[in-house]
Parts: structure tokens; C-alpha cells; sequence
């Protein structure tokens, strides 16, 4: 598999999840979580965010240039402040997103690695599943704190770097993103971090690449409520097959 295979695997979980629709009942509380808090941040943006902004501009001067002047600076400014809220909102929606969620992804991602690769757990049970889940919120928050921890360091550079400094934040935001979806597999398997950073090596790029496509397609609204059910399928496919070389059954 290489990195144009990675950044296909979401529509590809996605595709898996609508031919296999048992797969359903571990995604419906995602679903519905995903739409209360779309609705929450659709209200807080354009309720508190937007009117912020306008508030923050005075009235136009008088001189005919100093207008236009004035309009443009006023103009990019506003779109500059309201993708760097918007980004900040969607990190922050996704650690909340996670640290709820996670027991029915993992279950997903679980039934994922059993039906496609034959994977059961070695603590399996009741137990075992609690403990994986524990895991899951844990790592799910840490990665989310880092991915918002990076994206307030680079914020800066939107500023310093005219038309390609937010690049370095969606980068790394898009890695730590990738991240999120893969680390439910290596919890199947109780791995600490020094085992997944060994099994991680190699294939950085690859997690990069699938964490984009899903960076990108999150600012759309309301995709999400779809897109990350099948974002765990793929990531778990994209696990197995190439941090494990399983081969799918």
C-alpha cells in the first residue's frame, strides 16, 4: 500500500460501512454526538465568533483609497481570525468528540480487525474490553491536547508567512488526526508507546496522508456524522495491513 492508497482508505471505510450495515450499531452514538455538537458549533459561530469579528472594525474613513484600502485589510483579517477560530473549534470538537465516543469506535474498529483480518484480542472479555476502552479516552485527549498544543504554536505563522504559513499547523494537525483514528488498533493489542513508535516507523507519511484527507474533509459541515465511522474502518484497515502485514480474510 502506498501514500495515494492512504489518502483513498476513508471513502473506502465508508464505502464498507453502507455495504455492511450491522456495522451501524456501533456508529449511530458517534452520529448523533457528531450532530449535537455540529449544531453547538454552527451556534457559537455565527451567534458569538462572527459578530466578535465585525465588532472588532469601526467605521470606514472618508478618503476614497483609505476606503478600499481599509476594506481589503478589514476583509483578510476576518477570513485569517475565522479559520483559526474555525480550526481551534474543529480540534476542539474532535478531543470532545473522542473522549465520548471512543468506547463505540473502538468496538467498531474491534469488529473491524476480527471480521477483515481474523483478530481477537488476547484480553478478551469484559475486562479486556474496559481496558482497551480506558486507553482509548486517554490517548484520545492526549493526541487531541498535542494536536492543539502545535496548532497554537504555528499560529503565528499565518501571520509571518504570507499565503503558505498555515501549512506547517495543517500538517501537523493532520498527522496527530491520523493518529487518533490508528491508535484504537495497537490499544487492541496493549501495546505501550515505545512498541507502536517501533511499529510506527516507516510508516509516518502513510498516517500523514490518511489524516489529511480526513483534516480536509471535516471543515465540511456535517460530514462527519458519516465520515468518521468510516475513518475508523479505514484506519483499522490501513493498521493491519501495513503496520501488522496482515493479510485480510
Amino acid at each position: 500500500m502506498n501514500k495515494k492508497s492512504s489518502f483513498i482508505l476513508p471513502f473506502t471505510g465508508v464505502r464498507i460501512l453502507f455495504r455492511r450495515i450491522g456495522y451501524f450499531r456501533y456508529a449511530w452514538f458517534s452520529a448523533l454526538l457528531n450532530l449535537a455538537l455540529y449544531i453547538f458549533l454552527v451556534y457559537f459561530l455565527f451567534h458569538f465568533v462572527f459578530p466578535w469579528i465585525d465588532s472588532m472594525f469601526g467605521s470606514h474613513p472618508d478618503s476614497g483609497f483609505l476606503i478600499y484600502l481599509y476594506k481589503t485589510l478589514e476583509y483578510i483579517i476576518k477570513i485569517i481570525i475565522s479559520l483559526s477560530v474555525l480550526v481551534i473549534s474543529v480540534i476542539l470538537f474532535n478531543t470532545i468528540f473522542f473522549s465520548i465516543s471512543a468506547p463505540y469506535l473502538d468496538g467498531l474498529s474491534l469488529a473491524i480487525e476480527k471480521d477483515f483480518f481474523g483478530f481477537v484480542p488476547e484480553a478478551a472479555g469484559i475486562s479486556g474490553f474496559a481496558k482497551s476502552c480506558l486507553m482509548s479516552i486517554k490517548n484520545g485527549i492526549r493526541l487531541n491536547i498535542l494536536t492543539l498544543f502545535w496548532a497554537i504554536v504555528l499560529f503565528p505563522l499565518n501571520f509571518i508567512i504570507p499565503l503558505v504559513g498555515f501549512l506547517p499547523g495543517m500538517l501537523v494537525s493532520s498527522y496527530f488526526l491520523g493518529l487518533s483514528f490508528i491508535i484504537f488498533c495497537p490499544e487492541h493489542r496493549l501495546m505501550n508507546k515505545k512498541e507502536f513508535n517501533k511499529k510506527l516507523s516507516g510508516n509516518r507519511l502513510k498516517v500523514l496522508a490518511f489524516g489529511f484527507v480526513i483534516y480536509l474533509v471535516l471543515f465540511i459541515p456535517f460530514t462527519a456524522i458519516i465520515f468518521i465511522p468510516g475513518a475508523i474502518i479505514g484506519a483499522t484497515i490501513l493498521y493491519n495491513q501495513e503496520f501488522e502485514k496482515a493479510t485480510r480474510i
